[in-house]
């Protein structure tokens, strides 16, 4: 397995030890600790740090090399993200264990790609529970699902993405449905959809080039169950 590698470069002339002090928020998915390279994408020394992928148990010892790796600065320029030039990291890769229930989608990189439901209809498609993480609590005697305070915006904006989803008709192709929220806004959440799945940030999703403004909306649509939704409809007026 290939996951993605990560250079950091030194800091006050030192390596850096925690990835996650320069801001990689798949710093807990990283081997530690890393390996200290006397010339990185950058031309400078730092630290490689590689992704843990699967079922690896070994601690993988990456090194740099401009030769066979493919290698882009990150969007916040403090490290550099990386990969085999031959093999790119897949989805297989990137899986994390215990992958939610969802719709399968192929995205740009002719992939299939398991896109959760983060909207999960209870009775009805207008009552839902979220499918972001979440604990169950007590309120009056009865059971409440609370979304963990990191996924909170998160279930803000599907609830919001729901009320513009329906009102513009969920039956519609999502190709021609791109315009849903602004762009930028729906790049972020779909890619913290996939997530929930997969080993992947807005970088991540960049480098393999997964996503496309057709696909941005193909992606809600999987997450907010619209398959489902539509076999409904069909049933009824059937």
């Amino acid at each position: 397995m290939a996951g993605f590698l990560y250079f950091i470069p030194n800091r006050d002339g030192k390596p850096v030890e925690n990835p996650a002090e320069t801001g990689i928020k798949l710093a807990a998915d990283l081997a530690t600790p890393g390996v200290p390279v006397a010339v990185g994408p950058d031309g400078g020394p730092g630290v490689v740090f590689a992704m843990l992928c699967g079922s690896m148990t070994a601690t993988p010892r990456p090194t740099f090399n401009a030769e066979k790796q493919t290698w882009r600065r990150a969007a916040a320029g403090a490290h550099w993200l990386g990969w085999i030039t031959a093999r790119p990291p897949t989805p297989q890769d990137l899986a994390r264990s215990g992958r939610q229930v969802g719709h399968v989608v192929q995205l740009a990189d002719g992939d299939e790609w398991i896109v959760p439901i983060v909207r999960l209809p209870t009775k009805t498609y207008a009552d839902a529970r979220p499918g972001w993480p979440h604990t169950l609590g007590l309120a009056d005697g009865r059971v409440i699902v609370q979304v963990r305070d990191e996924f909170a915006a998160d279930w803000e904006r599907t609830q919001a993405t729901w009320l513009e989803y329906v009102g513009r008709g969920a039956e519609l192709d999502p190709a021609v449905r791109a315009d849903i929220v602004d762009q930028l806004q729906v790049f972020q959440f779909c890619v913290k959809v996939l997530s929930l799945n997969y080993k992947m940030g807005c970088d991540e999703a960049g480098a393999l080039g997964i996503l496309s403004v057709p696909l941005l909306a193909a992606v809600i649509d999987a997450a907010l169950d619209g398959p489902g939704l539509r076999a409904v409809m069909a049933e009824m007026v059937a």
